[in-house]
């Protein structure tokens, strides 16, 4: 059984912005934690999603197979159910880039609220995150070569 944390004692932060996606979220903090408070989506018939539930498995699976990952709570925040991602970069020392921000520079004409990929056709998936989250691994091997004016190439 996953233990839910009450976080009804954090403050809402004005550190970050909102962040992208389609979830209702608040950014939340108390003494030095900070973390994104992610709330279920709502079906029109009421049922809710249960995303708050994949976050926290995909967090403790990562954490199983070494590899790293935000870590996740299961909680609750002003009496609704979510899931808590704590920030895992050095703020304010550090950016944080968003899995949207990657796949707008791949699909340019990605509608979020369509989950689509308006030139292509492509529709939102694991593949297309995969393929963002590459470009970024791919240009980190990029050696970075100066010109004979030392500009960067």
């Amino acid at each position: 059984m996953v233990e839910k944390i009450d976080f009804n004692s954090w403050m809402v932060s004005a550190k970050f912005s909102e962040g992208s996606g389609r979830s209702e979220k608040l950014w939340l903090e108390s003494g030095n934690k900070i973390g994104l408070f992610k709330f279920p989506k709502t079906h029109n018939d009421g049922q809710i999603t249960y995303e708050h539930v994949s976050e926290k498995l995909a967090s403790d699976i990562a954490k199983a197979i070494g590899m790293k990952s935000a870590k996740v709570d299961i909680g609750k925040y002003n009496d609704r159910d979510g899931s808590m991602s704590y920030l895992v970069m050095e703020y304010p020392k550090e950016v944080l880039l968003e899995g949207l921000d990657l796949i707008t520079v791949l699909y340019p004409q990605y509608d979020s609220t369509k989950l689509i990929d308006i030139e292509s056709g492509t529709k939102y998936s694991f593949e297309m995150s995969y393929k963002a989250l590459r470009m970024i691994s791919d240009f980190h091997r990029i050696d970075i070569k100066q010109s004979k004016n030392n500009t960067c190439l």
